[in-house]
């Protein structure tokens, strides 16, 4: 009686440990001491934010979707930080900017277009069709980082740009020390959504200049990083498009409208001038 009383016990508490970590929502990778992948594989978008950390202040790309129901991910950062975090979005879409409020440090890139959106009250509000949801976010901006340029979290010196043409403001985060590009949506294994053909092509020659096949390429979704080569593949692949216009592969639904959907040499991608992607 007493083994199958042990045999239960054990069997209660794998089966208690399955579901807490079915029940997780954020997993963590680690791709070295001070650099963190935290993915969402449960949420709609397939998410990863990336916890960057120096000695002095700890950066996070990222809030997430916001769907989480279970699982905190201001608790999470600052377990792994163990410095003051501050919040840096990749862009303003409703899956990056999710669990904004939770972070009472918000970072706004040094950029004149954004900076003349602030109000007296330091916010800036994100509108539907930078979102792309019906509804508007308000972000309190405690930090401004500069652009193009090296700036220390203590020991550790990244530099952000201003890469567009998945949306006016998208932002990439390069440490040439750590050999990382945070690419955000810019680039990732999947389905591209596209709103500036030229300045598409235009940040990603920057970022082929700036960085080498020495980096890892980490994207904002997907389970796949990128390699240094695909950057130029997606560039090619987005001359090649505007150069012949090519029919559609088909249409399919994105976010409750039809949109089309192009291919070309394996790149997936929509195009939609009028949708601030």
């Amino acid at each position: 009686m007493k083994r199958l009383g042990l045999i239960f016990f054990l069997l209660l508490l794998i089966c208690t440990s399955c579901q807490k970590k079915k029940g997780d929502w954020f997993t963590v990778e680690k791709l070295d001491n001070k650099t963190y992948r935290i993915r969402e594989n449960q949420s709609s978008q397939g998410n990863s934010s990336y916890l960057i950390i120096g000695d002095k202040e700890a950066l996070l790309f990222d809030s997430g979707s916001g769907e989480n129901k279970t699982g905190d991910i201001k608790l999470l950062v600052d377990s792994l930080a163990g410095e003051p975090v501050t919040l840096l979005h990749s862009h303003f879409h409703f899956d990056h900017i999710g669990n904004s409020k939770a972070f009472p440090d918000v970072a706004l890139p040094n950029l004149p277009d954004l900076q003349d959106r602030l109000g007296e009250d330091s916010c800036i509000h994100i509108r539907e069709q930078e979102s792309l949801i019906p509804q508007t976010c308000i972000l309190k901006i405690r930090t401004q980082y500069p652009i193009n340029t090296e700036f220390n979290l203590g020991n550790r010196k990244i530099s952000i740009y201003h890469t567009p043409g998945h949306s006016p403001w998208s932002f990439t985060i390069v440490d040439k020390r750590g050999k990382y590009l945070f690419v955000g949506d810019l680039a990732y294994k999947g389905l591209l959504l596209v709103n500036d053909l030229d300045e598409y092509q235009n940040s990603l020659s920057q970022l082929i200049q700036t960085c080498d096949s020495s980096y890892q390429i980490l994207a904002a979704h997907g389970n796949e990083d990128l390699l240094y080569s695909d950057l130029d593949k997606i560039r090619l692949a987005l001359k090649a498009f505007q150069n012949k216009r090519p029919a559609p592969k088909k249409e399919i639904n994105l976010l409750g409208n039809r949109k089309k959907m192009y291919v070309i040499d394996g790149i997936p991608f929509i195009y939609d001038k009028t949708v601030n992607y």
